[in-house]
């Protein structure tokens, strides 16, 4: 019987990491006090009500939205989780 040995992917097997894709996207406060941005590594954009900020994010990596209703008694609530793909694109 013949072998058959399949290729490795770029990443897999060649000790290589996936190479991931970063996209320009859009946040706009127009609902809560202040709210947190959590991305999946561990940072956060604080947006008070009114602001807008364009963040880089990973695609497919996943962001809490998180209100703060009161910052000095570190209340929190997460409102939203969604990927990066689903906030509005960032302008050029």
């Amino acid at each position: 019987m013949a072998r058959v040995r399949a290729q490795a992917r770029r990443g897999d097997l060649s000790g290589e990491a996936p190479r991931r894709t970063r996209i320009r996207r859009r946040y706009k406060n127009e609902k809560y006090p202040l709210v947190l941005l959590r991305f999946e590594d561990g940072h956060e954009i604080r947006l008070k009500k009114g602001e807008a900020k364009a963040f880089d994010a990973f695609a497919g990596e996943t962001v809490k939205v998180v209100v703060l209703w009161d910052a000095s008694a570190n209340e929190r609530e997460t409102v939203a989780s969604q990927k990066a793909e689903m906030f509005e694109e960032a302008p050029k």
